[in-house]
């Protein structure tokens, strides 16, 4: 561990890091958000959230998301650095409940909610853009992922769902034993955090299970599937190329190597207290390849910095095509629509319940892993 931040009244709920690693930001049950600088650990920004628990942000360049609960479920568009509100998406014109995750693209904000759905924003106006529906009523959206052409969601309806992002439509149903609470698009395939702490990979465009990320030696099930806190939750990987992947987990933190599922690293915080959001970052500064630093928020009102070893991701070789070869197709982005087919019936995949815990089926073969 290399540093604490103090400040927060209350438990921090949430937080996220600046595309440079430099400045961290947490979300806290006591009204407020605060941004803080990594190298001195000091708080240098606070946001107010008028008394209302912060339940999730995001921060992409010059501005920072946050959401509210279920009292106030408000999406807020904060200026970063003077630190004033520039918009607000109210409940009116946006989610009937509490905002539970933030994440964006190029062009737009997407939220989802305790209310089962997930919703589109333009970054710039806020105005509406699309809604994602599809998971059973009176679920709740508890992970977000969106990669490429592609909007992934977790549910306490037990599914996972891929929709393409232009049209709304679902196109993959993934359905497991337990609620979701981790999801995580990268390139064509989509890792799935479960309530009984088990993690897995799967086909994004065919929902066919990949490999299973390997059991950790302790994650705390004595306390069961349905404890508040239990399961692999905020997925989130340090490198578009791979690396490893970390996991919110009760009172601790773990690591897996992104291309095979072998579990790398625990990170154990103090009994009782739980890791309530987990983010993970290149170290841009760092001379040690496949360094990586990890910020956990944590029930006791805190966040620890803690810097960590991954393997070095793998960025794939680009071949040359002969110009004869070369046709719509094949210039296609990863995971457009050119790639993944038709949006035709949701393809439904059940968990292999045969398989042996913490077993780490074999990968594809380099040629098959799309990065």
């Amino acid at each position: 561990m290399l540093k604490t931040f103090t400040g927060h009244m209350r438990r921090i709920s949430s937080i996220a890091v600046s595309e440079d690693g430099k400045q961290l930001y947490t979300g806290s049950v006591d009204g407020t958000s605060r941004r803080w600088d990594v190298s001195t650990g000091s708080c240098v920004m606070v946001y107010e959230n008028n008394g209302f628990s912060v339940t999730c942000m995001h921060v992409k360049g010059k501005f920072l998301w946050t959401g509210g609960a279920s009292f106030n479920n408000t999406i807020r568009k904060w200026d970063v650095k003077l630190g004033k509100e520039l918009a607000a998406i109210e409940k009116a014109q946006g989610h009937r409940s509490g905002i539970t995750a933030l994440r964006t693209d190029e062009n737009n904000l997407y939220s989802g909610s305790w209310d089962g759905t997930v919703k589109s924003w333009k970054i710039t106006t806020c105005d509406s853009v699309a809604t994602y529906e599809g998971h059973q009523a009176g679920s709740q959206i508890k992970a977000l992922s969106v990669s490429g052409d592609r909007v992934a969601t977790g549910s306490t309806d037990k599914t996972c769902r891929i929709f393409d992002k232009a049209t709304a439509e679902c196109q993959t149903v993934i359905t497991l034993d337990f609620g979701v609470c981790g999801v995580l698009l990268r390139g064509d395939s989509v890792f799935i955090g479960t309530k009984d702490s088990r993690g897995f990979r799967f086909s994004a465009a065919t929902g066919k299970k990949e490999f299973d990320l390997a059991a950790p030696d302790d994650t705390f099930t004595d306390l069961g599937a349905e404890h508040p806190s239990s399961g692999f939750k905020d997925l989130c990987m340090s490198h578009v190329n791979g690396g490893c992947i970390v996991a919110a987990n009760r009172s601790v933190a773990h690591f897996w190597d992104v291309q095979t599922g072998m579990h790398l690293h625990t990170i154990r915080e103090a009994d009782n207290v739980d890791v309530n959001a987990v983010c993970l970052v290149p170290a841009l500064d760092e001379k040690v390849e496949g360094r990586a630093f990890v910020f956990t928020g944590l029930d006791d009102n805190s966040a620890h910095m803690y810097s960590v070893n991954q393997p070095v991701p793998v960025v794939p070789a680009v071949q040359a095509v002969p110009a004869a070869a070369v046709s719509s197709t094949a210039l296609s982005p990863v995971g457009s629509s050119a790639s993944s087919g038709s949006s035709s019936a949701p393809v439904v995949a059940k968990v292999d319940k045969t398989a042996v815990p913490g077993h780490v089926q074999s990968p594809p073969s380099s040629c098959c892993v799309v990065s």
